[in-house]
């Protein structure tokens, strides 16, 4: 399913360079992939860094593509499929963890963060921000970015917050091309169940985005938690997510509320 990967030492974004390869023709499952960026973007206008010791990696999603050497087509998407994009990668990325050797260490906090545990703390080891292009209610193209810290530097770079978490943090000895091999191979295998379609993937723990959604909440450190979204200024518990992968709160007042985007 990958079969264009461009990986480049130093970027301004993977993303921008998948954007830029998508509008010009590129094909589906492209890939853009540094060691470091200088003007990595996460969501809500956040800033994102890498460098030495970091991947960061976009992919580039064509609805209605035909996947290589496979024989089912990822059918057309639409722009309210972007919050199942982004629950997919999350999931995937997770589930790339675990068989890298972070076991439970790794954790999913809505909606597009991985944690990574270290006794009662939980820091930031990888984000991602899905872009897309759409027209007359359908999407054109998606582009996945993610971003994982990997190794430790000795000379950590001012782009990166010295709160965040790296997989050697918990004893993980990998590299930059394992880390992207295995999140690619999960994401294969997710990907379809962003739609109704039947899963191309003979791994595929489900046919449909339900097998992801029990995924992301075996894996989430989210619900049950006292969260205060800053965007809307309210607060209350987490307590699931919608099939569609909206969060629903149970507000101070004891009032349910869904919600498709925020930070906490």
């Amino acid at each position: 399913m990958w079969s264009d990967i461009h990986h480049f030492q130093s970027v301004t974004s993977t993303n921008d360079i998948a954007l830029s390869l998508a509008k010009d023709g590129a094909p589906h499952g492209t890939v853009v992939s540094a060691a470091r960026q200088t003007k990595g973007r996460g969501r809500m206008g956040a800033t994102w860094g890498t460098a030495e010791g970091c991947l960061a990696m976009s992919v580039l999603i064509r609805p209605g593509a035909l996947s290589v050497g496979e024989a089912d087509v990822l059918p057309g998407l639409t722009p309210a499929h972007a919050t199942r994009l982004t629950l997919i990668a999350a999931v995937a990325v997770c589930e790339a963890l675990h068989t890298l050797g972070a076991g439970a260490h790794a954790k999913i906090k809505w909606p597009n963060d991985i944690m990574l545990l270290s006794g009662e703390r939980a820091r930031k080891v990888c984000g991602i921000l899905t872009e897309l292009s759409s027209t007359s209610g359908h999407i054109d193209f998606a582009v996945l970015g993610i971003g994982i810290n990997i190794e430790r530097s000795p000379h950590p770079a001012s782009a990166i917050p010295s709160e965040a978490a790296f997989l050697s943090d918990i004893g993980v000895r990998t590299n930059i091309e394992a880390v992207r091999k295995e999140v690619l191979t999960e994401l294969a295998r997710f990907l379809p169940a962003a739609t109704p379609a039947l899963s191309f993937s003979p791994r595929a723990l489900a046919t449909d985005f339900s097998g992801v959604i029990e995924l992301w909440r075996k894996h989430n450190v989210t619900l049950g938690s006292h969260i205060f979204v800053k965007e809307q200024g309210f607060s209350g518990i987490a307590k699931d997510i919608t099939p569609d992968g909206a969060l629903v709160m149970q507000l101070d007042d004891g009032s349910l509320k869904q919600i498709y985007a925020g930070t906490f």
